[in-house]
């Protein structure tokens, strides 16, 4: 499929501030986040963002229990090939959430839309990883016109009828008894930073970019109010499913999964094959539910080479 040039991206500087932005909570290590903070006005909310590199638009939405820091490494390797935007979902990381604004998996994808319309990005890959893919891929069903590819990482974009046991699970976390255990020690966070990634250790810095980015039990609990809504949002995950089966199966996707990840062990990555059949599929060798942590680099290797495969199309 041919497509209209894009300009290609020019190598960011690359100095490191030595201390943190002005403003910004000592947590954010300069040296793993080299990138200037902007907030944008969407809604009553203000999303904290990142813009860096120029080239085509590779979006990047963090997990649950992430903020667009998670991508730290992506951002860094990737500003030379594409414009790197990763905001900051309401009320995670640095981004401020609007009153009444409730963390459900459907309101962070309506807010992420009016982020797109509102900065006026367009002809955007999408690179989207656990509850990124969800929210994200709506916003893509209900705007195909926005989207040129898509990047699927431990991810997945259909409801779980058919997965009764990670549905389990997501009811089980966001569970009475697992609120007080997140809300007193940040129990998920920690477990992701600390048992997770398999190739190697993280440093103490690494570390707490992501669990500092939870300081309270109301940040820790809005990561369980996501999971349930991805446990009992039936209608809006079958919407989203179906919108990308109906507006999406067309365009180029590739699929990048941890070889140990239990999404993979349940067929989700064989589940989003179907729904994306213009694809490319690969395994992360060792890896969990989020390989992005220890293996950055193959990662973004498999990126670099997705987008000169779309580029060629």
């Amino acid at each position: 499929m041919s497509r209209p040039a894009l300009a290609r991206s020019t190598p960011c500087p690359s100095a490191t501030p030595t201390v943190p932005e002005p403003g910004r909570p000592a947590w954010v290590d300069p040296d793993l986040f080299p990138f200037a903070s902007r907030f944008l006005a969407v809604d009553g909310h203000r999303i904290h963002y990142v813009d860096e590199g120029s080239g085509p638009v590779l979006l990047l939405l963090h997990p649950g229990p992430g903020w667009c820091g998670y991508f730290h490494e992506f951002v860094r390797e990737l500003r030379t090939s594409f414009r790197c935007v990763a905001p900051d979902y309401p009320g995670f990381g640095l981004s401020v959430a609007a009153n009444g604004y409730r963390y459900s998996v459907r309101e962070h994808s309506g807010a992420i839309e009016r982020f797109i319309e509102t900065l006026g990005l367009g002809d955007i890959t999408l690179l989207v990883h656990d509850a990124g893919g969800p929210i994200g891929l709506g916003v893509a069903a209900r705007r195909p016109n926005w989207f040129r590819a898509f990047v699927l990482t431990s991810t997945f974009a259909f409801p779980l009828d058919d997965f009764p046991q990670v549905r389990f699970m997501l009811r089980l976390v966001s569970s009475p008894p697992f609120r007080v255990l997140q809300a007193l020690t940040n129990f998920l966070p920690r477990l992701v930073v600390n048992a997770a990634p398999r190739r190697r250790r993280l440093s103490t810095a690494e570390k707490r970019l992501i669990t500092a980015a939870f300081p309270d039990p109301a940040h820790r609990l809005r990561i369980l109010t996501l999971f349930r809504s991805l446990a009992t949002d039936r209608q809006y995950l079958t919407s989203v499913e179906e919108g990308a089966r109906r507006h999406l199966a067309a365009h180029p996707a590739l699929i990048l999964f941890g070889e140990k990840d239990p999404a993979r062990a349940a067929g989700f990555d064989a589940r989003l094959r179907r729904l994306f059949p213009r694809h490319q599929s690969f395994t992360v060798a060792a890896e969990q539910h989020f390989p992005h942590l220890a293996a950055a680099p193959e990662m973004i290797e498999r990126i670099r080479a997705f987008g000169r495969w779309v580029d060629a199309e």
